[in-house]
């Protein structure tokens, strides 16, 4: 008897982010990610393609600063909605192969912020991936106005004062006087 050929996936679905961080201080930012599970080309599988696929219901992304760290599968909660994204199937036993999503940070919060996926395929293979950062800015900049001396008035008659502007934007850097 003849058997095979075999052939095994180990491998956790791929992930990727478009843009992959960016380093613009903005209010919001959106990325859009691509997930694939495809380690072998149908060429190479013939009638074998098709065994494994993305697992929807696995899909998880969570927004960290990048001073949290690294999270743990149980600290991504949020559930990557599928629908209205492009999926793309095997096209022999309809597996999903292929899912983008955007998706934005808006937050009232400043930081630098990195986007963490968590996929998973039909046979159980798993992989936690980060963007790189995104840069969040929502803090408006500081005006400080100084007087010096302080301005009288004697008789009618006003004496000069200096009046110094101070400009500061933590994020952007700006710092100004």
């Amino acid at each position: 008897h003849v058997y095979g050929p075999y052939i095994f996936d180990n491998t956790a679905p791929s992930v990727e982010f478009a843009p992959d961080g960016n380093p613009t201080w903005s209010k919001s930012h959106t990325t859009t990610v691509t997930i694939k599970e495809n380690p072998y080309t149908v060429d190479e599988v013939s009638q074998f393609a098709g065994e494994s696929g993305i697992k929807k219901e696995a899909l998880k992304y969570v927004w960290r600063k990048e001073a949290d760290g690294i999270p743990t599968k149980e600290q991504i909660t949020e559930t990557l909605v599928i629908e209205g994204t492009s999926e793309e199937t095997d096209g022999t036993k309809g597996h999903i192969t292929q899912i983008q999503r955007p998706i934005t940070k808006n937050t009232d919060s400043d930081n630098d912020w990195k986007l963490w996926i968590y996929v998973e395929d039909t046979l159980g293979n798993s992989n936690i991936v980060s963007s790189e950062v995104f840069w969040l800015d929502n803090t408006n900049p500081t005006l400080a106005i100084t007087e010096t001396p302080s301005r009288t008035t004697t008789d009618n008659v006003w004496t000069n004062a200096n009046i110094e502007l101070a400009f500061t934007d933590v994020h952007s850097r700006l710092n100004d006087t």
